[in-house]
């Protein structure tokens, strides 16, 4: 048997370090753990409050946005479940309506859809769009805002997006989760939360909205609040 020679055990080890660089590569960019069967797949529909503060359920059918047969389908592709649902303040009548979508699978093909995209594909006309925080108890929120028009009808939109172990803002912040999660070998899930209000006074609405958020969030214990805004690792 002959003997290899120094270039040849080179050559071999080099091969071995590329094959295993390619492995972790593989695990790292596609990881094989997925982030939601760590928290615990989450039931969004039973997280819900029907009550909480001075809001109150309404039926489903009180106000709807139309959705188109594709969208439809596209949605049910995207998304492990989607939740709607129409609050009533007992107090003051504002009418505000909540939308959640979540995908367990947040790979670059499966991610959420942000409202900026969809609602003119529903034949709404964006004519503002922002960015901020929404202040909660000692955190920020970081939130994003739209005026959305169709008609006569105006729709003011403030919603969040959970990446992972927390909530992003932006396109950068939105690919630090996702490879912050697959450093650690998971898959991230995400939660697009959303809610608006027609109505023709924004900044008045904007506020509502923010109570609604304080209201709803305050009615979650600590441990469902984190399938929300996230913090499950500290």
């Amino acid at each position: 048997m002959n003997r290899m020679s120094v270039k040849q055990i080179s050559a071999l080890v080099v091969m071995v370090l590329l094959l295993s660089s390619q492995f972790l590569v593989a695990e790292w960019v596609i990881p094989q753990k997925e982030w939601y069967r760590y928290i615990g797949e989450p039931d969004y529909e039973a997280l819900m409050p029907d009550q909480f503060g001075d809001w109150v359920r309404l039926n489903d059918d009180y106000t709807r946005v139309t959705v188109s047969p594709e969208i439809e389908q596209k949605v049910n592709e995207l998304y492990t479940s989607t939740v709607t649902r129409i609050y009533q303040n007992d107090k003051t009548q504002n009418v505000i309506m909540v939308s959640l979508a979540y995908g367990s699978d947040q790979m670059f093909p499966n991610q959420v859809h942000r409202p900026d995209a969809c609602y003119p594909s529903q034949g709404f006309k964006i004519t503002d769009k922002s960015s901020g925080e929404l202040a909660y108890e000692s955190s920020q929120l970081p939130v994003s805002k739209l005026v959305a028009k169709r008609q006569f009808r105006t729709e003011n939109v403030m919603y969040w997006i959970r990446l992972g172990n927390g909530v992003v803002n932006s396109t950068m912040d939105l690919h630090y989760n996702r490879i912050y999660l697959a450093a650690h070998g998971y898959r991230a899930d995400g939660l697009l939360f959303r809610v608006s209000e027609i109505s023709n006074d924004t900044t008045t609405s904007f506020d509502i909205q923010s109570n609604f958020v304080d209201d709803f969030l305050d009615a979650l214990s600590v441990e469902d609040r984190k399938y929300f805004i996230g913090g499950f690792w500290q």
